[in-house]
């Protein structure tokens, strides 16, 4: 029975569940790190069951070792939030590079283009910037595109919402663009895992009167 298949009995190990399938064949190594990051709430949540069912513990110990598998688990949760920083961090340099590689080489041809749309934007407003820019989008004009946002006094006029755009145009014309693609979903992934498995440690030390910054 592979991974991909088995049905966990916790929301950590169910969206793991959910994200198997959805992975290529080649992906070997996906799964198996957010296994690693499922098995720390595991950990704690069969700590924790053991001391509710414990007839030794009086209920001041019973709270003693959720804080202390809390901690441990708080702990463990640490080197995996920094690979999804790290995983973070490597998709920002390459939205970054993306981003650059779009602008292309000012040659003297690109320089004259620039020096035209300057011209022709002189005097407009915000409404009719915007419309040039969209229009130069619409077609995929990176040129004009990218000669309006050089233009200062045009570039103060565009919306952020129509910057935005701007960059989803060049992200996805970019050459960079599948392994940004990847990237970013990796890093989505890693990230969704890590907050859902927190929150479902703070469940369980919210059944005994905790919060997990109580057990640091």
């Amino acid at each position: 029975m592979t991974l991909a298949i088995l049905k966990s009995d916790n929301l950590v190990g169910m969206e793991i569940d959910a994200i198997a399938p959805t992975l290529p064949e080649t992906d070997t190594a996906t799964v198996p790190a957010l296994r690693e990051i499922e098995a720390v709430f595991r950990a704690a949540d069969a700590t924790v069951k053991a001391a509710a069912e414990s007839k030794e513990l009086t209920a001041l110990g019973q709270r003693e070792a959720v804080k202390k598998a809390l901690r441990v688990a708080v702990q463990e949760l640490t080197p995996h939030q920094t690979v999804a920083e790290r995983l973070a961090a490597t998709a920002a340099a390459t939205r970054t590079q993306a981003l650059q590689s779009s602008t292309g080489e000012r040659t003297l041809e690109v320089l004259m283009i620039e020096r035209e749309v300057r011209d022709r934007l002189a005097g407009r407003d915000p409404l009719e910037v915007n419309a040039i820019y969209q229009g130069a989008l619409s077609v995929g004009d990176l040129t004009t595109v990218n000669a309006i946002e050089r233009a200062p006094s045009a570039f103060a006029l565009l919306t952020p919402a129509m910057l935005e755009q701007g960059a989803a145009v060049k992200l996805a014309r970019s050459p960079l663009a599948e392994q940004l693609a990847a990237q970013e979903a990796e890093q989505r992934r890693y990230a969704s895992i890590l907050a859902t498995t927190r929150t479902q440690l703070a469940s369980l030390a919210a059944r005994y009167g905790l919060d997990l910054s109580d057990v640091k």
